[in-house]
This record gives C-alpha cells, structure tokens and sequence, in this order.
C-alpha cells in the first residue's frame, strides 16, 4: 500500500497478516489501492473464498487496470462536487449583485427625482417672488381711497 501496487498475499506468507486471513475466511488475497494524483482514495481487497482458484500475477495485473478507472472515476465524482458546490456560491454571488445593482438603480433613480424637483422649485420660487414683490410695490402705490386697492390685502 504504501508503494501504491497491487499485490497477492497468501495466507501463512507473513505472520501480521493472519487476521486479516481469519476475519476474511480466505487463503489468498489481493490488495489494490485506489490512488489518483498521490492521494489515497480506498482500496480494493478481493479473495479467493468462494472459487478457492489461486489469485495470480494477471489477476494481479487486470485489478489494477479496474483499479484505476475505479480511482479516476471516484476523484471525477468528487471534482464533479466540488464544482457544483462551486456553482451554487457563484449563482448565490450573482442573485446578490443583481439585488444590489437593483436597489442602486433605484437609489440613483430617486436621487435624480430629488435633484430635478428641487430645481423645478427653484426655478417656480424666483419669478413667484418677483412676481409677489412687484405685487406688494404695486399694492403701497396705490391710493388708499381707489377701487382697485382691496383692504384685505394690505
């Protein structure tokens, strides 16, 4: 495993490896790790309990070809989920940006409407003070006794 190959191990070959063969029920086995770029994914442990045929170097040889789609296919999935996950902060980041160029748009919208209504009273406040000074002069010029000067509005 830490060469990262596959081998064939019998039963009785090496003395730490009796449980494994007890738990397992068999004499021989292979061992294959599922690598993909130096990262250990798994392995793959199959024995020989049920045919009783001897695991041989070709056997050996074919799981570790399977081995090895297995691992591409394994490190596909989990790239596969990285970039989902990846999609979904992109499309979170995307639906807040345009949440916020909306409430700009509408910030500047309303800005623009503030600016343009105080600009329409500036210009209606300048000729009506004009208007109501000239008013006022026209209104002390004129006699007290005639009937165009009303009493109201003095």
């Amino acid at each position: 495993m830490l060469n990262k190959e596959a081998l064939s191990i019998t039963k009785g070959t090496k003395k730490r490896d009796e449980d494994l063969f007890q738990l397992l029920g068999s004499n021989q086995l292979a061992v294959t790790p599922l690598v993909s770029k130096d990262k250990m994914l798994g392995v793959i442990v199959p024995d020989n309990l049920i045919t009783q045929k001897p695991i041989d170097d070709d056997d050996v040889k074919l799981l570790s070809i399977c081995a090895h789609h297995a691992s591409v296919a394994i490190e596909n999935s989990q790239l596969y989920k990285e970039l989902r996950k990846k999609i979904r902060k992109l499309a979170e980041a995307n639906k807040k940006i345009a949440e916020s160029t909306t409430r700009l748009l509408k910030v500047e919208r309303l800005s623009a409407l503030g600016q343009i209504t105080s600009q329409v009273a500036h210009e209606l406040r300048n000729p009506m003070t004009v208007i109501g000074g000239f008013a006022r002069s026209l209104l002390r010029k004129m006699e007290e006794g005639s009937s165009d000067h009303d009493e109201d509005h003095s």
